[in-house]
């Protein structure tokens, strides 16, 4: 039985969280990363309650741990690690892991569509791809940024709409192979800005889609 959009949304939650689990182990104990714990215990315990299937609740309790993990590793970490978390935080913000080549100075994130498509009648969820990435910054903190976000043919114009809503170049809506099932088109997003800035415009353009891209890795 297929799993409703809801039912799909609270397993990414769940994912995230687990995720998150794992970066606050990875720090000695403190009385914070008690603090951290203890609210994702609170944000599980919203999850098993909510039966009225409001994400806004959800959302804010998520802004709110991860602001908290953001100002606990801060606080943490030297100086040396802090330089070079752009692209973990990147990466957090649409729940992936990032891929860092800190010589070249860009960062990469693969997440993957998770629904069923056969290409000539063969399973093909190898070309299901939702890829993210920043390059070099400038001075000013800019770089450019880059997306391919595999898609239903319906979700072409919502996501679309909600990606120029968030003042994104779409590029190019095409498809990469024939006799697919379900048809399936590959939209191509751009800009120069923040890296973090896009990761959190993609992140509020994901939620048009049927389903949240989720982490390949």
């Amino acid at each position: 039985m297929a799993q409703t959009h809801w039912e799909l949304y609270l397993t990414d939650v769940n994912r995230w969280m687990n995720q998150m689990e794992e970066m606050i182990n990875e720090h000695s104990p403190s009385d914070q990363a008690n603090i951290l714990h203890r609210n994702i215990s609170i944000l599980r315990k919203e999850i098993g309650e909510n039966g009225n299937q409001d994400g806004s609740v959800i959302t804010q309790l998520m802004d709110e741990l991860y602001q908290g993990y953001e100002d606990f590793r801060s606080k943490g970490e030297p100086k040396e690690r802090k330089e070079k978390s752009l692209c973990h935080e990147f990466a957090s913000i649409v729940h992936g892991k990032g891929k860092e080549q800190v010589e070249k100075g860009t960062c990469s994130v693969d997440l993957t569509r998770d629904f069923h498509v056969t290409i000539e009648g063969k399973d093909a969820s190898s070309v299901l791809v939702a890829h993210l990435s920043f390059g070099e910054l400038d001075n000013k903190g800019n770089a450019l940024n880059l997306s391919e976000v595999t898609v239903l043919e319906t979700e072409v114009f919502p996501f679309s709409k909600a990606l120029l809503q968030q003042e994104l170049t779409v590029s190019a809506i095409h498809n990469h192979w024939i006799y697919t099932d379900p048809t399936i088109l590959y939209i191509h997003v751009q800009s120069v800005e923040p890296p973090i800035n896009f990761a959190k415009k993609m992140a509020k353009a994901f939620s048009a889609l049927k389903s949240f891209p989720v982490s390949s890795g």
